[in-house]
């Protein structure tokens, strides 16, 4: 019967919390098992405690913030700077203004991005979105990430090339169960 969710619907929320947790060793099958719809994805997110993050592309500091909206209850943040985050995020643009990643239809009014362009604009005031190309994961990156993950407990940074002492000092003031930090070839 097309359109109808007759599992869905008898399953309790602590039983696809559980199906999670069962599911921690491989990101692949989580990723999947959490586009089933809405209700899955909305549940996995506070199970989620490793997130990886690409440090180089479109604003990795925008990113970092976003993703520690998304995700509360991370402990393991693993940074880097070798791998692209993608897809392109919408930053920058202030409305009216064309954007070369507009979207249209599903999805293109949402909130989350919304706010994550409204951040990224405050933050770097008097942008015209011409610093868009490619940029790395800063001091402001680490200090919005100590902010965001606050139960912290490893955070990995692999070549993250613009991050100082300043953003290091920020986050392990803000992450009070930091216990490793683990620092690979950072220039």
């Amino acid at each position: 019967m097309r359109g109808y969710d007759l599992i869905n619907t008898i399953l309790p929320d602590e039983l696809i919390i559980e199906i999670f947790n069962h599911l921690d060793g491989s990101k692949l099958i989580r990723d999947a098992c959490s586009l089933v719809c809405k209700r899955w994805l909305n549940l996995e997110r506070p199970s989620r405690l490793t997130v990886r993050i690409g440090a180089s592309g479109s604003s990795p500091d925008a990113l970092v913030v976003l993703l520690s909206r998304r995700f509360v209850n991370v402990r393991n943040v693993y940074i880097d700077q070798r791998l692209s985050n993608s897809p392109p995020l919408e930053l920058g643009y202030s409305r009216g203004q064309a954007s070369p990643y507009k979207r249209r239809g599903r999805g293109a009014n949402n909130p989350a991005r919304s706010s994550l362009k409204f951040w990224y604009t405050t933050k770097n005031s008097g942008s015209d979105g011409s610093n868009l190309d490619t940029c790395s994961l800063s001091d402001a990156g680490l200090t919005a990430l100590g902010e965001g993950f606050t139960r912290l407990e490893k955070l990995s940074l692999i070549w993250c090339s613009d991050v100082t002492n300043v953003g290091l000092k920020s986050t392990a003031e803000r992450c009070r169960f930091l216990k490793s930090l683990d620092l690979q070839v950072n220039i």
